[in-house]
């Protein structure tokens, strides 16, 4: 894997935090039904925090209130468009997973709420 510097790593969370702008955060099971969906901010024109040494956290998400429900073990993070941008693995905390929730069963009709999240490069 090609290395590169922190300040290009901020530039290019800085780009994706653009792109996921109003976008969502779509928790699916193994396969790709949705369990849960969370709306990505769009505050300032960018979905994450201002990068540091090459990591971002995801400003403020809009919870999903009336969750599918389900184990979710993906992820797919689409932009305004619902075009898909970034997919990846979901696990329990200390799980290894692309993406950590504290669990991944969700119940059906709860409430999904989690601005924990953070993106590395």
């Amino acid at each position: 894997m090609a290395g590169f510097t922190d300040a290009e790593k901020n530039t290019l969370l800085t780009q994706t935090g653009e792109d996921l702008s109003g976008g969502t955060l779509v928790l699916q099971t193994e396969g790709e039904v949705e369990v849960a969906t969370l709306g990505l901010s769009s505050d300032s024109g960018n979905a994450l925090n201002t990068p540091s040494s090459g990591q971002a956290t995801f400003k403020a998400m809009t919870q999903d209130d009336a969750a599918t429900g389900g184990i979710t073990s993906q992820f797919k993070m689409k932009n305004s468009g619902s075009t898909d941008l970034i997919s990846g693995t979901v696990t329990a905390t200390g799980g290894g997973g692309d993406l950590t929730l504290s669990t991944t069963t969700i119940a059906a009709s709860g409430v999904v709420d989690d601005n924990t999240i953070t993106i590395s490069l």
